[in-house]
């Protein structure tokens, strides 16, 4: 098999093989969407079907159908995004309103919930099998590598919302890059040469996704003055031997940025 991309599907063609993809994607859309589209039909290649699912998961909505929209448009404009999402769920909606009525009279069957379990961790394996699949054909650089470890450790034990993630990221990736010299979204303004603030990236990637979940919550601010003694500075001082653990892994973390570009910013950041 080779790696260019075969010819352009038909319409008919883009809304069988959508078909096919709602029906056979057990434990998930986006594992046997890649298989099909890159590995059988060649309509993408991998890093086109990695970009398209990347974006199709920060837009807002189901990825998978994100993704079906823009791989039917990529082909046939509008009339493509609306056969690849319409044919995508069709048939699996349909399935789904049968088992749903199943659910309801056998959910509570000890076998069944045994079932169920059993195919939640299937599908989670398939997630990571594809995922493993995609980096060992992607190859990414140890660059890339690093963006994806901040971008999980954001969104993963951060919370931080998905847009405000990659909106920190792209703040910081605009400048000319140090050690190749390439320019990366200047857009012609000299004065992004230099590129952002580290403190700005920063606030894109944590500040805004704080403030708009506060301002979703309705949380009022209050607070009331406090006053701070010697005792009270002394009292602290006190607990701060109680995390020296902390100290430990913040020194190394630390020296470990410190030794890769970027400065001393970073390395108090990821500390």
């Amino acid at each position: 098999m080779t790696d260019s991309p075969a010819p352009a599907p038909t319409r008919t063609d883009l809304f069988l093989t959508y078909g096919k993809i709602g029906l056979i994607g057990f434990g998930g859309i986006n594992a046997w969407a890649r298989r099909v589209l890159v590995e059988e039909k060649r309509w993408l290649t991998e890093q086109e079907y990695a970009e398209t699912l990347g974006l199709g998961q920060v837009l807002p909505g189901p990825n998978a159908l994100n993704a079906a929209i823009m791989v039917g448009d990529r082909f046939h404009g509008a009339v493509g995004s609306l056969l690849a999402s319409c044919s995508m769920f069709g048939g699996p909606l349909i399935i789904l309103m049968g088992l749903a009525v199943l659910y309801d009279s056998y959910g509570e069957v000890p076998l069944v919930k045994a079932v169920l379990a059993g195919v939640a961790a299937a599908a989670a394996g398939m997630v990571l099998g594809t995922a493993t699949k995609m980096a060992q054909k992607l190859k990414p650089t140890l660059a890339l590598l690093a963006v994806g470890l901040c971008a999980l450790v954001a969104a993963g034990f951060f919370r931080v919302p998905l847009p405000m993630v990659v909106l920190g990221f792209a703040l910081a990736a605009v400048g000319m890059d140090s050690v190749t010299g390439q320019l990366r979204m200047t857009f012609g303004f000299p004065e992004l040469l230099k590129g952002f603030d580290f403190l700005i990236a920063v606030i894109g990637l944590f500040g805004i996704g704080e403030i708009l979940q506060t301002m979703e919550e309705g949380l009022s601010f209050k607070g009331r003055s406090a006053r701070i003694t010697f005792g009270t500075v002394l009292q602290t001082w006190k607990e701060l031997f109680t995390h020296w653990k902390l100290f430990i892994r913040s020194t190394l973390v630390g020296c470990w940025m410190g030794v890769t570009p970027g400065g001393a910013t970073p390395a108090s950041f990821m500390s």
